[in-house]
């Protein structure tokens, strides 16, 4: 089992990694810590989806693939959050928004898609969250990609 650990992670992963060094040793108290530490990552990134759906009505047609996603990119758990709570904001509540994984051979982010009820000027509208989501992102590893199907609301 391999942990990647940057500055920006929660205090869990260095909790985890801690832990790995302390049980070398002790396996069976070594796999109960670990899989406690799992349990917890994993109700923390459900918890985030949870609060999107109910909080601003976020549209996740794959819970799975983005729970994947964010598994392994931790960190950008709270610029989800962040940027959804901001595009509600600048693009009003009659918007939808949906969280989905764009998957091919060599590439696979989370895709922030907007949809509106009217697609005027929707660039000049997408520019400002598009802006937000590069500075939240910057340093940081995995990508999430603001963009619009054009589809109706």
């Amino acid at each position: 089992m391999v942990f990647y650990q940057t500055d920006q992670q929660p205090s869990i992963y260095s909790a985890l990694r801690k832990t790995v060094d302390r049980y070398q040793s002790s396996s069976i108290a070594y796999s109960a810590e670990v899989g406690r530490l799992c349990l917890e990552k994993k109700e923390m990134i459900s918890r985030t989806l949870t609060d999107l759906r109910t909080q601003y009505n976020v549209i996740l047609p794959n819970v799975k693939t983005v729970m994947d996603y964010l598994w392994d990119f931790p960190e950008l758990r709270p610029i989800i959050t962040s940027l959804v709570q901001f595009a509600k904001e600048t693009m009003g509540d009659n918007s939808q928004i949906l969280l989905e994984i764009w998957e091919e051979p060599h590439d696979r982010h989370l895709d922030l898609v907007v949809r509106k009820p009217s697609y005027e000027n929707i660039l000049e509208e997408l520019h400002p969250l598009i802006r937000r989501s590069e500075e939240l992102l910057k340093g940081k590893s995995g990508w999430i990609h603001v963009t619009t199907d054009l589809e109706s609301v």
